[in-house]
Protein backbone atom coordinates (compact mmCIF):
# COMPACT_ATOMS: atom_id res chain seq x y z
CA UNK A 1 0.00 0.00 0.00
CA UNK A 2 1.36 3.41 -0.97
CA UNK A 3 2.34 5.77 1.83
CA UNK A 4 1.92 8.81 -0.43
CA UNK A 5 -0.74 10.48 1.73
CA UNK A 6 1.57 10.38 4.75
CA UNK A 7 4.84 11.10 2.90
CA UNK A 8 3.97 13.10 -0.25
CA UNK A 9 6.43 14.52 -2.73
CA UNK A 10 7.27 18.21 -2.33
CA UNK A 11 8.73 21.01 -4.43
CA UNK A 12 12.32 20.46 -3.28
CA UNK A 13 14.93 19.44 -5.87
CA UNK A 14 15.79 15.76 -5.31
CA UNK A 15 18.36 13.22 -6.43
CA UNK A 16 16.83 10.49 -8.57
CA UNK A 17 18.44 7.07 -8.68
CA UNK A 18 18.22 4.05 -10.94
CA UNK A 19 18.25 0.78 -8.97
CA UNK A 20 18.50 -2.90 -9.79
CA UNK A 21 17.71 -5.77 -7.45
CA UNK A 22 20.89 -7.82 -6.98
CA UNK A 23 18.91 -10.77 -5.62
CA UNK A 24 18.03 -13.72 -7.81
CA UNK A 25 20.17 -15.70 -10.18
CA UNK A 26 18.84 -14.69 -13.60
CA UNK A 27 20.03 -11.20 -14.67
CA UNK A 28 17.20 -11.02 -17.22
CA UNK A 29 14.65 -11.18 -14.39
CA UNK A 30 16.17 -8.63 -12.00
CA UNK A 31 13.76 -5.89 -10.98
CA UNK A 32 14.70 -2.29 -11.82
CA UNK A 33 13.14 1.05 -10.96
CA UNK A 34 13.73 4.79 -10.54
CA UNK A 35 13.34 6.34 -7.10
CA UNK A 36 13.83 9.43 -4.96
CA UNK A 37 13.59 10.17 -1.26
CA UNK A 38 10.47 11.59 0.33
CA UNK A 39 12.17 11.77 3.74
CA UNK A 40 12.20 9.30 6.58
CA UNK A 41 9.90 7.97 9.25
CA UNK A 42 10.23 9.06 12.89
CA UNK A 43 12.34 5.93 13.52
CA UNK A 44 14.67 6.83 10.63
CA UNK A 45 13.44 4.37 8.01
CA UNK A 46 13.91 5.77 4.49
CA UNK A 47 10.78 6.70 2.53
CA UNK A 48 11.09 6.44 -1.25
CA UNK A 49 8.86 7.37 -4.14
CA UNK A 50 9.11 4.89 -7.02
CA UNK A 51 8.60 4.91 -10.75
CA UNK A 52 8.38 1.30 -11.81
CA UNK A 53 6.42 -1.29 -13.70
CA UNK A 54 4.55 -3.71 -11.44
CA UNK A 55 3.39 -7.25 -12.03
CA UNK A 56 4.46 -10.28 -13.98
CA UNK A 57 4.42 -11.33 -17.63
CA UNK A 58 0.90 -11.01 -18.94
CA UNK A 59 -0.30 -8.66 -16.18
CA UNK A 60 1.93 -5.58 -15.85
CA UNK A 61 0.65 -2.26 -14.49
CA UNK A 62 1.97 1.23 -13.92
CA UNK A 63 0.73 2.96 -10.78
CA UNK A 64 1.63 6.43 -9.57
CA UNK A 65 2.27 7.76 -7.01
CA UNK A 66 3.81 4.87 -5.09
CA UNK A 67 5.65 5.68 -1.88
CA UNK A 68 7.21 2.99 0.30
CA UNK A 69 8.74 2.86 3.74
CA UNK A 70 11.90 0.79 3.44
CA UNK A 71 13.95 -1.23 5.84
CA UNK A 72 17.62 -0.36 5.31
CA UNK A 73 18.31 -4.09 4.90
CA UNK A 74 15.88 -4.29 1.95
CA UNK A 75 17.61 -1.38 0.19
CA UNK A 76 21.00 -3.04 0.69
CA UNK A 77 20.24 -5.70 -1.94
CA UNK A 78 19.83 -3.04 -4.64
CA UNK A 79 22.68 -1.57 -6.65
CA UNK A 80 22.02 2.10 -7.31
CA UNK A 81 23.28 4.77 -9.70
CA UNK A 82 22.46 8.48 -9.44
CA UNK A 83 20.63 9.99 -12.40
CA UNK A 84 21.03 13.57 -11.18
CA UNK A 85 19.08 16.23 -9.30
CA UNK A 86 15.59 17.00 -10.60
CA UNK A 87 13.06 19.62 -9.62
CA UNK A 88 9.37 18.86 -9.10
CA UNK A 89 8.37 19.74 -12.67
CA UNK A 90 11.08 17.45 -14.06
CA UNK A 91 9.96 14.58 -11.78
CA UNK A 92 6.39 15.06 -12.95
CA UNK A 93 7.60 15.02 -16.56
CA UNK A 94 9.41 11.72 -15.90
CA UNK A 95 6.17 10.25 -14.52
CA UNK A 96 4.33 11.40 -17.65
CA UNK A 97 7.04 9.85 -19.81
CA UNK A 98 6.56 6.59 -17.88
CA UNK A 99 2.83 6.68 -18.53
CA UNK A 100 3.48 7.22 -22.25
CA UNK A 101 5.90 4.31 -22.77
CA UNK A 102 4.62 2.08 -25.57
CA UNK A 103 4.56 -1.23 -23.71
CA UNK A 104 2.18 -4.18 -24.01
CA UNK A 105 1.03 -4.63 -20.41
CA UNK A 106 -0.50 -7.99 -21.30
CA UNK A 107 2.62 -9.20 -23.10
CA UNK A 108 4.82 -12.03 -21.91
CA UNK A 109 8.13 -11.38 -23.70
CA UNK A 110 9.17 -8.02 -22.24
CA UNK A 111 9.56 -6.99 -18.59
CA UNK A 112 10.32 -4.07 -16.30
CA UNK A 113 13.88 -3.89 -17.61
CA UNK A 114 12.62 -3.17 -21.13
CA UNK A 115 10.11 -0.60 -19.84
CA UNK A 116 12.70 1.14 -17.64
CA UNK A 117 15.25 1.17 -20.46
CA UNK A 118 12.65 2.82 -22.68
CA UNK A 119 11.94 5.36 -19.92
CA UNK A 120 15.65 6.15 -19.58
CA UNK A 121 15.82 6.68 -23.36
CA UNK A 122 12.76 8.96 -23.22
CA UNK A 123 14.57 10.94 -20.51
CA UNK A 124 17.51 11.34 -22.91
CA UNK A 125 15.17 12.57 -25.66
CA UNK A 126 13.75 15.19 -23.25
CA UNK A 127 17.30 16.27 -22.28
CA UNK A 128 16.79 15.17 -18.67
CA UNK A 129 19.84 12.88 -18.75
CA UNK A 130 22.65 12.51 -21.27
CA UNK A 131 22.97 9.67 -23.76
CA UNK A 132 26.42 9.03 -22.25
CA UNK A 133 24.88 8.48 -18.80
CA UNK A 134 22.15 6.25 -20.24
CA UNK A 135 24.71 4.18 -22.15
CA UNK A 136 26.85 3.85 -19.01
CA UNK A 137 23.90 2.34 -17.13
CA UNK A 138 23.22 -0.09 -19.94
CA UNK A 139 26.90 -1.08 -20.04
CA UNK A 140 27.25 -1.51 -16.26
CA UNK A 141 23.79 -3.03 -15.85
CA UNK A 142 22.66 -4.63 -19.11
CA UNK A 143 18.91 -4.20 -19.50
CA UNK A 144 16.79 -6.48 -21.62
CA UNK A 145 15.94 -5.01 -24.99
CA UNK A 146 12.41 -5.19 -26.29
CA UNK A 147 11.27 -7.94 -28.58
CA UNK A 148 8.05 -7.98 -30.59
CA UNK A 149 5.06 -9.48 -28.80
CA UNK A 150 3.17 -11.90 -31.02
Amino acid sequence: MSQHAKYPDDDEAKTLSFSIDEGGADPAEKHVYIMWSNGSTPDGSPVTQLIQLYGNPGSYQFYHPVVKINRPSSLARYRTWELGVFDRAQRELIVELGKAIDFNMKGSKNNCQVWTGDLLQAMVEQHLISQTLCDAFKCDCPLNTGVPEE
